[in-house]
């Protein structure tokens, strides 16, 4: 278990979920990098090659000095790329991380 004070003085417990985390304020700093941050996005070509679907989404705070904040959604899809059907999702799986700079 390791307890990390963020930027806006909250505190983060590592050994926990990010959507788990006590109300000290962590849940607040992810919302605001959310809002304030564009994703990177990593797609695929689907059937129609005019749409593509979203694999994962990625914001990384790197504006604080020593470390960076990263907030990454991995999405499945219940069909393939190429089924008429492929933007069907099945589910998402969210993880935030900090990273020593």
């Amino acid at each position: 278990m390791s307890i990390v004070t963020l930027p806006n003085g909250s505190q983060y417990d590592t050994s926990r979920e990010f959507f788990d985390q006590p109300d000290s304020g962590s849940g607040i700093f992810i919302d605001e990098m959310l809002n304030s941050i564009t994703p990177v996005e990593v797609k695929e070509t689907t059937r129609n090659p005019n749409l593509k679907r979203v694999l994962t989404e990625t914001w990384t705070d790197t504006s604080h000095t020593g470390s960076n904040y990263i907030f990454e959604t991995q999405y499945t899809y219940k069909f393939s790329a190429g089924s008429d059907q492929c933007f069907a999702r099945q589910g998402s799986v969210s993880n935030f991380k900090i990273e020593s700079k």
